[in-house]
């Protein structure tokens, strides 16, 4: 998945990972390419980040599993 995201046309310009599986996407960037990575272990700190950096018109593409609560997270953020 890393590898697909560095070398896709219309890469990102920010990608942010959440839990310890999420690891091995940044393990598999090879050129980030002026791409900036985070990484957060605690959906407090996802969320924290989330809250003060989104800027109104950002693109996000959320992916991930229920099982860790992150369908929780966008809706105390956006509020649905």
């Amino acid at each position: 998945i890393g590898r697909y995201v560095t070398e896709s046309a219309g890469k990102p310009d920010m990608l942010l990972l959440f839990g310890p599986e999420s690891r091995y996407i940044e393990d598999g960037i090879s050129d980030r390419g002026g791409m900036e990575v985070r990484h957060f272990d605690e959906m407090e700190g996802l969320m924290d980040f989330l809250r003060t950096e989104l800027s109104p018109g950002d693109l996000i593409l959320f992916k991930g599993s229920n099982s860790m609560g992150l369908s929780k997270a966008i809706s105390s953020i956006f509020g649905k």
